[in-house]
């Protein structure tokens, strides 16, 4: 996003933008570009699962309740409307697509905004061992009478046809969820790693998909946010874990969450401290190739 740090203004809150309005994600069916503008609505907190007592025995690996994030102290919802232009594809799959993105009205906005990516397609923790999180942002698109163009591909032709068969979406669901722009694509070796699964264990977050496409290094700062330090370990961490597209929240007890990650996790801080840097980067594109999704 934004290339240099704007000291007078504040730091945008994880509040602050009620909508977007994206260039280069979007065209009129005669082939003219268009900004497609997407607010923001309240994710999904349905990937949550409660296990029964079923025996005395459970008592030792299931909790009452699943575990409540901390949450940041945020001001009141703010109503700034970010203009965005898509940048380079970062990383993609059958599913989703991560672009680097710039704010083109950086001047006209009362807060600073440090760089970021979008992807199409968790309180404190934000900024320690996940990326930090700017919104999630849903629309619907009438496909008869827009081109989304990552769905139809650099092929399309202008004035577009449509096949009776197969006719267009009348209100396809597009989402965008703003992320904090990271560091390297493959981190240097750190055992800390082991206390990003504890720290997720502890919110109860489990189907966790531990691969090196997976870690990125922290933001480097500035232009990005320095790091929050870790809500239950005495450190900053160098490393983030993105994509928990298949995560949930479990009330299951984080000694078991930490055993049933062990393996794992040991893998990848074996992988990131002894194997060459090439070889990491190999392994990791593989797995963006695989379809690990950002």
């Amino acid at each position: 996003m934004s290339e240099a740090y704007m000291p007078a203004k504040p730091v945008v809150a994880l509040n602050t933008i009620h909508s977007i309005a994206v260039d280069g994600l979007a065209c009129c069916n005669d082939g003219t570009p268009t900004k497609i503008e997407i607010k923001r609505t309240a994710p999904d907190g349905s990937k949550t699962i409660h296990y029964d007592w079923n025996s005395p025995n459970d008592e030792t690996v299931l909790l009452p309740a699943i575990p409540t994030p901390p949450q940041p102290e945020l001001p009141p919802e703010g109503d700034v409307t970010l203009e965005l232009r898509l940048g380079d594809v970062l990383g993609q799959n059958d599913r989703n697509i991560v672009y680097a993105v710039k704010v083109t009205n950086a001047d006209k906005i009362p807060c600073y905004v440090p760089p970021a990516w979008s992807s199409r397609s968790r309180g404190c923790s934000k900024g320690s061992i996940i990326p930090r999180c700017y919104g999630y942002f849903s629309a619907t698109v009438d496909q008869t009478q827009m081109t989304i163009l990552p769905w139809d591909g650099p092929d399309c032709s202008y004035p577009r046809t449509f096949d009776p068969h197969v006719p267009p979406h009348p209100s396809a669901p597009l989402s965008v969820m703003l992320l904090e722009r990271l560091g390297d694509p493959i981190p240097t070796g750190s055992y800390l790693l082991r206390d990003h699964r504890d720290e997720l264990a502890r919110l109860g977050v489990t189907s966790i998909d531990w691969r090196l496409g997976n870690l990125l290094s922290a933001p480097p700062s500035p232009p990005g946010l320095p790091g929050i330090p870790s809500p239950n370990h005495d450190h900053l961490y160098s490393i983030r874990l993105f994509d928990f597209e298949f995560a949930v929240r479990a009330n299951i007890a984080p000694r078991l969450l930490n055993s049933k990650g062990k393996v794992r996790v040991d893998n990848l801080v074996y992988d990131i401290t002894y194997l060459p840097s090439s070889h990491r980067h190999h392994l990791a594109s593989v797995w963006w190739r695989e379809g690990c999704s950002p």
